[in-house]
């Protein structure tokens, strides 16, 4: 398989600000993504109508049953950690699973799963909900902040980090996975783009190499 890159409006390394980034490793026939540039705003506003994936295994339902779930680090939420949300999440699910992420940092490192699909993660906004990790903290220093294999993933307006040389900021495996108004801060492998149909837009990846 091959990485195809487009990437509009970057700067040089070591920081890229990536506008608009399409990341697709596509299977033979396999649709890319598209999106629609003249809502091109910095975090407001439905991205539904901006994005699609037209063959998606996720084909629209008559009826969606929503799962929401909240995460607050001073305890009004739901849920404390990001991970409890995932862990309290369903498996397999066809509907979407809404995790709402208060303001606040979260020092954690988060594994959406195989089995943990159509997982919806929002922020209150890019520096306000920082993920944030030091692998050795957690005696995995080669283990990114936030890696995904779950299919039809979807974040925005939040920022994550990377504290220390080792390990990446995002690893995605995830097919059908969107990226939206988001940052990456790493010193090495901020984004790893492994496989499948992923679209980032909006996107501000900091970091030696992508």
């Amino acid at each position: 398989m091959t990485l195809s890159i487009v990437c509009h409006r970057c700067m040089t390394l070591p920081i890229i600000r990536i506008h608009e980034i399409e990341v697709v490793i596509p299977p033979p026939q396999s649709p890319q993504a598209s999106y629609d540039q003249s809502d091109d705003d910095d975090g407001g506003g439905d991205i539904s109508s901006d994005f699609s994936f037209p063959n998606s295994p996720q084909q629209p339902l008559p009826s969606l049953t929503l799962t929401q779930q909240a995460v607050s680090k001073d305890g009004k939420g739901e849920f404390r950690s990001i991970f409890e949300a995932l862990e309290a999440s369903p498996s397999n699910s066809n509907n979407p699973v809404y995790i709402n992420i208060e303001s606040g940092e979260y020092y954690e490192l988060i594994n959406v799963d195989t089995h943990k699909t159509n997982i919806f993660l929002k922020g209150a906004g890019v520096d306000r909900t920082v993920i944030v990790s030091n692998g050795s903290l957690y005696g995995n220093q080669s283990a990114a902040t936030l890696m995904i294999i779950g299919v039809r993933f979807l974040a925005r307006d939040i920022t994550i980090a990377r504290k220390g040389n080792n390990g990446g900021v995002v690893e995605n495996w995830s097919d059908y996975s969107v990226f939206y108004n988001y940052k990456l801060k790493g010193v090495n492998e901020s984004l790893k783009a492994k496989v499948g149909n992923q679209f980032y837009r909006n996107c501000d990846v900091q970091g030696q190499n992508m």
